[in-house]
């Protein structure tokens, strides 16, 4: 078939979108008046590489506790080259990403995911203590590169890490004035809020 990629003055110019693949280019010009007739370019030929991709992954956390859900989200970007260099482009994307777990012999897959937009999300548990060495790949589509992600690694505790923030006081007061001071407690792999006493105690000053 035939697709019209544009129109352009004479000595100008015209850009198109095109996917990947040989395509053949002709330029066609009716006649302007009764004085010149319609003519028709020889073909060129174009060929369009797919474009490489850059594949991210990144976990809402990194030191869960088992059973705790973990999500792990991907950003897929198109990149193209010009001057030895490449850039990110905002050409969509489409296709599947594979989510690896290579710390075991065979590598695990933990499920495959469609890209909507450029990003693609999976929740996973890990049912074990120790190091997840995580992987995300895409698979490519008509118009991109396949591409892997950089390994990330995940260690599951048997006790999520908590995390305290104090709060209150003014950094100084008289010795007569009461003292108001606030500590939240909150867990470092998300989940419910720990429920534990909190204790205050006098550090020692650091001169």
């Amino acid at each position: 078939g035939t697709t019209t990629l544009g129109t352009a003055s004479l000595l100008c110019c015209s850009t198109g979108v095109l996917g990947a693949g040989t395509h053949q280019i002709v330029a066609s010009s009716p006649a302007a008046s009764a004085s010149f007739q319609a003519s028709t370019s020889s073909s060129t030929t174009i060929v369009v590489n797919k474009s490489k991709v850059l594949v991210e992954l990144t976990p809402t956390y990194t030191n869960p506790a088992v059973n705790t859900p973990v999500n792990l989200a991907v950003g897929v970007l198109p990149l193209y080259e010009a001057n030895n260099s490449l850039y990110g482009t905002f050409a969509p994307v489409t296709g599947n990403v594979d989510f690896y777990d290579t710390s075991t012999t065979p590598e695990t897959k933990l499920g495959t995911v469609a890209l909507s937009g450029d990003a693609a999300t999976l929740p996973v548990t890990f049912n074990s203590t120790g190091l997840h060495t995580l992987v995300a790949q895409y698979d490519g589509d008509a118009n991109d590169l396949p591409n892997s992600s950089g390994p990330v690694d995940i260690t599951a505790g048997t006790n999520a890490p908590t995390a305290i923030t104090i709060s209150g006081g003014t950094g100084w007061t008289y010795t007569s004035s009461p003292i108001t001071l606030n500590a939240m407690v909150t867990a470092g792999s998300g989940g419910a809020t720990p429920m534990a006493a909190v204790t205050f105690t006098h550090a020692p000053a650091h001169n």
